[in-house]
């Protein structure tokens, strides 16, 4: 099989978030080690000089935007827009902003990327006009504001629609990076690259932005903390109503007032997603489909699937097939 190579342009500029660039970096690189396939990253400032990131670490740039060739690449070119506290002022630097609409119509082969805010630079330049798009929960309402004319999709990890590629908050930008080395090299070797960045899940583009486990961490107080913990170490567990009561110390009714309160569903059904998310995350890594039913509490293959089209929209027979480590 023959070598390829994708240059891959990273725009860094002072105050860049520092996890937007290494984690999409990284899972390039990683899939360099991988695959036939290799991914050339370069980093790229106004002028080639250093910029130093929000967390105050000195980067240094390869290129400038005058040395772009866009032109001079046969095997396919990516530019790849990061955010971070600095991005307001990229959202207006006109250099930039030609370079991004210049990328857009110098050949069918060249990619552009953007990683939490950065969809804010693609947005200002005019290309994701009529398109979808998502960016961090935080720049929601500024991005619609600013630009009515995309297609937000905020509550979406990533999107994709032809050359455009756009994924929300810092770690998302990994998820996006694993959908491209799918795409560019086959779901095994993105799957290699997630073991490697220790990845549990590659999550599909659809998946919100907040999980189960984020949004009942950030939104339950000290009276369910405990249980909800125990839930997630341990979704094998005959976990009843009346059980999860005697935990959290209160009576069942006041545990479903609780949920409903905090969580916006029933303990029963939190218990589900719980449920689904260990399972989906076992059968991505390949796993027998029957232990994984039992190791997730569901008893037998059945619930299991009942509850996979309910929580997710597919079977779990559909979701191993989605994760095969065959090549697609």
């Amino acid at each position: 099989m023959q070598s390829t190579t994708r240059q891959i342009d990273l725009y860094i500029y002072d105050g860049v978030n520092i996890l937007d660039v290494s984690g999409i970096s990284e899972a390039f690189y990683a899939a360099s080690t991988h695959d036939k396939t290799t991914y050339n990253l370069r980093y790229m400032s106004k002028d080639g000089s250093p910029i130093r990131a929000a967390c105050g670490l000195k980067l240094c740039a390869d290129i400038g935007l005058d040395d772009i060739n866009l032109g001079g690449i046969n095997n396919g070119q990516d530019l790849v827009l990061l955010g971070g506290a600095g991005m307001n002022g990229q959202m207006h630097y006109t250099p930039l902003l030609e370079v991004i609409k210049n990328w857009q119509i110098s050949g069918q082969d060249k990619r552009l990327i953007s990683v939490c805010s950065g969809a804010l630079i693609l947005a200002a330049s005019g290309v994701l006009d009529g398109h979808i798009a998502t960016t961090h929960w935080s720049r929601a309402d500024e991005a619609a504001q600013l630009y009515p004319n995309v297609k937000w999709q905020t509550d979406s990890i990533y999107t994709i629609e032809g050359h455009l590629f756009t994924s929300a908050g810092v770690t998302a930008g990994i998820d996006l990076a694993l959908a491209i080395i799918a795409k560019d090299c086959g779901t095994s070797v993105a799957l290699l690259v997630a073991r490697e960045l220790v990845v549990s899940l590659r999550r599909s583009g659809g998946q919100t932005q907040y999980s189960d486990i984020l949004k009942a961490q950030y939104s339950t107080q000290n009276s369910l903390e405990a249980l909800l913990e125990l839930i997630v170490a341990q979704p094998d567990k005959d976990w009843t109503l009346d059980c999860m009561a005697e935990i959290a110390g209160m009576t069942s009714r006041t545990l479903s007032r609780k949920f409903r309160q905090q969580l916006d569903c029933s303990p029963v059904l939190y218990v589900e997603k719980i449920r689904v998310s260990h399972a989906s995350n076992l059968l991505s890594f390949g796993r027998n489909m029957n232990k994984v039913a039992k190791q997730s509490g569901f008893g037998n293959l059945q619930r299991m699937q009942r509850s996979f089209e309910r929580q997710i929209g597919i079977s779990p027979t559909a979701y191993c097939k989605k994760f095969s480590e065959a090549n697609q």
